[in-house]
């Protein structure tokens, strides 16, 4: 029977491997503490690693999304202050 502790530090192991693996070769690891937190999750037996991949491509279609949504907010804003500086100009014409 293996000790869940044992288990933990092994995937701990595992998960410090590949990040050391992955910073070797110049890829950069997402500095995202969702992603540390989900994989603490994992290395703890919370989760599996299916379920930390689905909750993390999740959490990045999220932030995607939000950073989207507040660069659609800060083009709109520039296109509204735009036309308020036309529109401010024909009528000082």
């Amino acid at each position: 029977m293996t000790d869940e502790g044992d288990v933990s530090n092994r995937r701990r192991v595992t998960i410090n491997k590949a990040l050391a693996r992955a910073q070797s070769l110049g890829i950069q690891v997402d500095a995202d503490l969702r992603f540390a937190e989900l994989l603490e999750n994992w290395a703890d037996g919370h989760i599996t690693m299916k379920e930390a991949r689905a909750a993390y491509l999740e959490h990045i279609r999220e932030r995607d999304q939000a950073q989207a949504d507040w660069r659609s907010l800060g083009i709109a804003s520039a296109i509204a202050k735009a036309k308020a500086a036309l529109v401010k100009r024909r009528g000082e014409s």
